[in-house]
Protein backbone atom coordinates (compact mmCIF):
# COMPACT_ATOMS: atom_id res chain seq x y z
CA UNK A 1 0.00 0.00 0.00
CA UNK A 2 0.88 2.93 -0.88
CA UNK A 3 2.24 6.01 1.71
CA UNK A 4 1.78 9.41 2.13
CA UNK A 5 4.35 12.09 1.73
CA UNK A 6 5.02 13.95 5.10
CA UNK A 7 7.02 16.81 6.06
CA UNK A 8 7.53 19.04 8.61
CA UNK A 9 9.09 22.01 7.14
CA UNK A 10 7.05 23.73 4.39
CA UNK A 11 7.14 26.54 2.61
CA UNK A 12 3.78 26.88 1.64
CA UNK A 13 2.35 29.53 4.29
CA UNK A 14 -0.72 30.51 2.39
CA UNK A 15 -3.90 29.04 0.43
CA UNK A 16 -2.64 27.57 -2.78
CA UNK A 17 -4.79 27.18 -6.00
CA UNK A 18 -4.12 24.97 -9.14
CA UNK A 19 -5.99 25.66 -12.59
CA UNK A 20 -5.76 21.94 -14.17
CA UNK A 21 -7.40 21.57 -17.79
CA UNK A 22 -7.90 17.88 -19.01
CA UNK A 23 -7.72 16.25 -22.58
CA UNK A 24 -5.45 19.17 -24.27
CA UNK A 25 -8.74 20.86 -26.28
CA UNK A 26 -8.01 23.78 -28.24
CA UNK A 27 -10.29 25.97 -26.46
CA UNK A 28 -7.71 25.52 -23.49
CA UNK A 29 -5.25 26.75 -25.49
CA UNK A 30 -7.52 29.76 -27.28
CA UNK A 31 -9.50 30.97 -24.40
CA UNK A 32 -8.27 29.82 -21.14
CA UNK A 33 -4.49 29.80 -21.50
CA UNK A 34 -5.37 33.57 -23.89
CA UNK A 35 -7.12 34.50 -20.38
CA UNK A 36 -4.54 33.40 -17.44
CA UNK A 37 -1.98 35.33 -19.70
CA UNK A 38 -3.56 38.58 -18.69
CA UNK A 39 -3.83 37.81 -15.62
CA UNK A 40 0.06 36.64 -15.02
CA UNK A 41 -1.46 33.22 -14.05
CA UNK A 42 -0.02 29.69 -14.99
CA UNK A 43 -1.90 26.07 -15.44
CA UNK A 44 -1.20 22.54 -15.61
CA UNK A 45 -3.00 20.48 -18.69
CA UNK A 46 -3.08 17.06 -19.03
CA UNK A 47 -2.77 15.83 -22.55
CA UNK A 48 -4.36 12.85 -24.64
CA UNK A 49 -1.81 13.00 -26.97
CA UNK A 50 -3.56 10.68 -29.59
CA UNK A 51 -5.84 13.69 -29.90
CA UNK A 52 -3.28 16.05 -30.51
CA UNK A 53 -1.67 13.73 -33.09
CA UNK A 54 -4.63 12.66 -34.40
CA UNK A 55 -4.85 9.14 -33.70
CA UNK A 56 -7.43 9.98 -31.08
CA UNK A 57 -11.05 9.79 -32.55
CA UNK A 58 -13.45 9.43 -30.64
CA UNK A 59 -15.13 12.12 -29.95
CA UNK A 60 -14.68 14.50 -26.37
CA UNK A 61 -17.92 16.40 -25.09
CA UNK A 62 -17.63 20.06 -25.55
CA UNK A 63 -14.71 20.06 -27.81
CA UNK A 64 -14.63 21.36 -31.35
CA UNK A 65 -10.74 19.99 -31.86
CA UNK A 66 -7.31 19.61 -29.90
CA UNK A 67 -4.79 22.02 -29.54
CA UNK A 68 -1.71 21.78 -31.70
CA UNK A 69 2.33 20.91 -30.95
CA UNK A 70 2.61 24.60 -31.50
CA UNK A 71 -0.11 25.89 -29.41
CA UNK A 72 1.44 23.66 -26.34
CA UNK A 73 5.55 24.35 -27.41
CA UNK A 74 4.20 28.18 -26.37
CA UNK A 75 2.01 27.44 -23.05
CA UNK A 76 5.34 25.98 -21.98
CA UNK A 77 7.13 28.33 -22.93
CA UNK A 78 5.27 30.94 -20.79
CA UNK A 79 5.80 28.23 -17.78
CA UNK A 80 2.49 26.16 -18.08
CA UNK A 81 2.83 22.37 -17.23
CA UNK A 82 2.45 19.74 -19.82
CA UNK A 83 1.46 16.71 -17.92
CA UNK A 84 -0.03 13.40 -19.46
CA UNK A 85 -3.63 11.82 -19.82
CA UNK A 86 -2.94 8.99 -21.78
CA UNK A 87 -2.62 8.19 -24.64
CA UNK A 88 -5.79 7.36 -26.52
CA UNK A 89 -7.73 8.84 -22.61
CA UNK A 90 -7.40 5.18 -20.90
CA UNK A 91 -5.63 4.18 -17.46
CA UNK A 92 -3.33 1.35 -18.89
CA UNK A 93 0.22 1.23 -18.83
CA UNK A 94 1.69 0.40 -22.16
CA UNK A 95 -0.74 3.35 -23.24
CA UNK A 96 0.62 5.44 -20.54
CA UNK A 97 4.34 4.86 -21.52
CA UNK A 98 3.14 5.70 -25.34
CA UNK A 99 2.02 9.45 -24.57
CA UNK A 100 4.78 10.01 -22.35
CA UNK A 101 7.13 9.10 -25.39
CA UNK A 102 5.35 11.35 -27.52
CA UNK A 103 5.67 14.26 -24.84
CA UNK A 104 9.58 13.44 -24.74
CA UNK A 105 9.34 13.35 -28.56
CA UNK A 106 7.49 17.09 -28.57
CA UNK A 107 10.13 18.56 -26.20
CA UNK A 108 7.10 18.77 -23.54
CA UNK A 109 9.43 17.11 -20.63
CA UNK A 110 12.11 18.28 -19.09
CA UNK A 111 12.64 15.69 -16.14
CA UNK A 112 9.80 14.11 -14.29
CA UNK A 113 5.91 14.04 -15.93
CA UNK A 114 2.69 13.91 -14.20
CA UNK A 115 0.11 12.01 -14.78
CA UNK A 116 -4.19 12.71 -14.75
CA UNK A 117 -6.40 9.67 -14.63
CA UNK A 118 -8.55 9.49 -17.78
CA UNK A 119 -12.16 9.59 -16.13
CA UNK A 120 -10.66 10.30 -12.75
CA UNK A 121 -10.55 6.42 -12.08
CA UNK A 122 -8.17 3.61 -12.85
CA UNK A 123 -10.47 1.29 -14.94
CA UNK A 124 -7.44 -1.12 -16.65
CA UNK A 125 -5.59 -1.87 -13.43
CA UNK A 126 -5.71 -2.51 -9.87
CA UNK A 127 -5.19 1.22 -8.61
CA UNK A 128 -2.12 -0.43 -6.22
CA UNK A 129 -0.76 -2.00 -9.12
CA UNK A 130 -0.74 1.17 -10.93
CA UNK A 131 0.91 3.17 -8.45
CA UNK A 132 3.53 1.25 -7.94
CA UNK A 133 4.17 0.94 -11.55
CA UNK A 134 4.28 5.34 -11.46
CA UNK A 135 6.31 5.02 -8.61
CA UNK A 136 9.09 2.53 -10.59
CA UNK A 137 9.05 4.74 -14.01
CA UNK A 138 9.47 7.96 -11.47
CA UNK A 139 6.42 9.29 -11.91
CA UNK A 140 5.97 12.51 -10.11
CA UNK A 141 2.41 12.54 -9.54
CA UNK A 142 -0.98 11.02 -10.22
CA UNK A 143 -4.06 13.45 -10.15
CA UNK A 144 -7.71 11.95 -9.86
CA UNK A 145 -11.27 13.57 -9.54
CA UNK A 146 -13.05 14.35 -6.23
CA UNK A 147 -12.32 12.82 -3.16
CA UNK A 148 -14.36 9.72 -2.34
CA UNK A 149 -15.95 11.29 0.84
CA UNK A 150 -17.74 13.48 -1.80
CA UNK A 151 -20.09 10.49 -3.17
CA UNK A 152 -20.92 9.78 0.35
CA UNK A 153 -24.94 10.28 1.33
CA UNK A 154 -24.53 13.37 3.22
CA UNK A 155 -22.04 14.63 0.25
CA UNK A 156 -24.78 14.12 -2.74
CA UNK A 157 -27.61 15.96 -0.29
CA UNK A 158 -25.16 19.11 -0.36
CA UNK A 159 -24.49 18.63 -4.40
CA UNK A 160 -27.94 18.62 -5.17
CA UNK A 161 -28.51 21.43 -2.99
CA UNK A 162 -26.23 23.65 -3.92
CA UNK A 163 -26.95 23.15 -7.54
CA UNK A 164 -30.79 23.62 -6.94
CA UNK A 165 -30.73 26.46 -4.33
CA UNK A 166 -27.17 28.16 -5.22
CA UNK A 167 -26.20 27.73 -1.49
CA UNK A 168 -22.70 28.93 -0.98
CA UNK A 169 -22.70 27.34 2.74
CA UNK A 170 -23.90 23.57 0.55
CA UNK A 171 -21.10 24.31 -1.88
CA UNK A 172 -18.52 24.92 0.57
CA UNK A 173 -19.54 21.50 2.93
CA UNK A 174 -19.39 19.42 -0.42
CA UNK A 175 -16.18 20.51 -1.39
CA UNK A 176 -14.35 20.73 2.03
CA UNK A 177 -12.70 17.15 1.09
CA UNK A 178 -10.95 18.66 -1.86
CA UNK A 179 -8.57 20.37 -0.15
CA UNK A 180 -5.16 18.78 0.69
CA UNK A 181 -3.19 19.75 3.33
CA UNK A 182 0.52 20.34 1.66
CA UNK A 183 2.32 18.65 4.74
CA UNK A 184 0.12 15.42 4.58
CA UNK A 185 0.19 14.93 0.83
CA UNK A 186 -0.25 11.33 -1.10
CA UNK A 187 1.29 12.70 -4.12
CA UNK A 188 -0.15 9.19 -6.23
CA UNK A 189 -3.85 10.36 -5.07
CA UNK A 190 -4.05 13.98 -5.79
CA UNK A 191 -7.97 14.72 -5.31
CA UNK A 192 -9.71 17.89 -7.33
CA UNK A 193 -12.57 20.17 -7.16
CA UNK A 194 -14.41 19.10 -10.79
CA UNK A 195 -16.00 22.52 -12.50
CA UNK A 196 -18.82 22.10 -14.78
CA UNK A 197 -21.08 24.49 -16.56
CA UNK A 198 -23.50 24.83 -13.55
CA UNK A 199 -21.33 25.98 -11.37
CA UNK A 200 -21.58 29.78 -10.20
CA UNK A 201 -18.29 31.69 -10.14
CA UNK A 202 -19.51 33.82 -7.50
CA UNK A 203 -19.70 30.06 -4.71
CA UNK A 204 -16.08 29.36 -6.75
CA UNK A 205 -14.69 32.62 -4.96
CA UNK A 206 -16.51 32.12 -2.05
CA UNK A 207 -15.72 28.59 -1.55
CA UNK A 208 -11.41 30.26 -1.69
CA UNK A 209 -12.18 33.41 -0.03
CA UNK A 210 -14.06 31.05 3.16
CA UNK A 211 -10.11 28.96 2.83
CA UNK A 212 -7.74 32.42 3.28
CA UNK A 213 -5.46 31.70 5.90
CA UNK A 214 -5.18 28.40 6.08
CA UNK A 215 -2.28 26.47 4.56
CA UNK A 216 -4.08 24.06 2.03
CA UNK A 217 -3.60 23.25 -1.35
CA UNK A 218 -6.76 22.62 -4.00
CA UNK A 219 -6.82 21.76 -7.68
CA UNK A 220 -9.47 22.59 -9.65
CA UNK A 221 -10.17 20.25 -12.32
CA UNK A 222 -11.37 22.20 -16.02
CA UNK A 223 -12.44 20.83 -19.51
CA UNK A 224 -13.89 23.36 -21.71
CA UNK A 225 -14.49 27.02 -21.99
CA UNK A 226 -17.69 27.93 -23.89
CA UNK A 227 -18.27 31.17 -25.49
CA UNK A 228 -21.74 30.78 -26.71
CA UNK A 229 -20.49 30.62 -30.39
CA UNK A 230 -20.58 26.74 -30.68
CA UNK A 231 -23.05 24.43 -30.86
CA UNK A 232 -20.81 22.20 -28.33
CA UNK A 233 -20.70 24.84 -25.94
CA UNK A 234 -24.09 23.40 -23.92
CA UNK A 235 -21.78 20.51 -22.91
CA UNK A 236 -22.06 19.82 -19.00
CA UNK A 237 -18.22 20.13 -19.44
CA UNK A 238 -17.96 23.32 -20.58
CA UNK A 239 -17.63 27.00 -18.48
CA UNK A 240 -19.06 30.29 -19.40
CA UNK A 241 -16.20 31.88 -20.77
CA UNK A 242 -17.32 34.99 -18.75
CA UNK A 243 -17.60 32.99 -15.62
CA UNK A 244 -13.90 31.79 -16.18
CA UNK A 245 -12.78 35.98 -16.75
CA UNK A 246 -14.46 36.52 -13.48
CA UNK A 247 -12.61 33.50 -11.48
CA UNK A 248 -9.12 34.56 -13.10
CA UNK A 249 -9.85 37.90 -11.85
CA UNK A 250 -10.73 37.05 -8.43
CA UNK A 251 -7.41 34.74 -8.51
CA UNK A 252 -5.01 37.54 -9.07
CA UNK A 253 -6.79 40.14 -6.77
CA UNK A 254 -5.94 37.90 -4.02
CA UNK A 255 -2.44 36.92 -5.67
CA UNK A 256 -1.48 40.40 -5.47
CA UNK A 257 -2.75 40.60 -2.09
CA UNK A 258 -1.13 38.22 -0.74
CA UNK A 259 -3.95 35.96 0.02
CA UNK A 260 -3.18 32.92 -2.05
CA UNK A 261 -0.34 31.62 -4.43
CA UNK A 262 -2.09 30.25 -8.16
CA UNK A 263 1.07 26.97 -9.13
CA UNK A 264 1.11 24.34 -11.80
CA UNK A 265 0.79 20.93 -9.96
CA UNK A 266 4.44 19.56 -10.76
CA UNK A 267 5.41 23.10 -8.91
CA UNK A 268 3.53 22.15 -6.05
CA UNK A 269 5.17 18.94 -6.02
CA UNK A 270 8.81 19.83 -6.90
CA UNK A 271 8.33 21.71 -3.00
CA UNK A 272 7.02 18.89 -0.84
CA UNK A 273 9.19 16.36 -1.99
Amino acid sequence: MRKDIRRDEFDMDKLTVTLSFDDGRRDTYTKAYAIMQKYNLLGTVHVITGYVDGTFTRKLSGSTGAMTIEDLTEMKRAGWEISSHGDQHITEKKDFLKSVKKLEEWGMIEGKVGFSIPGSKIVYENEDDFVRFLQNNEIAYMRGGRDKRCYKILSKIRYVLYHVFHSKLCYRAFHRYCFMNPENVDKYNLVSAVIRCEDKVELVTDLLQHHIGKKEWIIFMLHGIADGESEVDNSPWCWDKQQFTVFCECLKRLVDEGSIEVRTIMNVISEIE
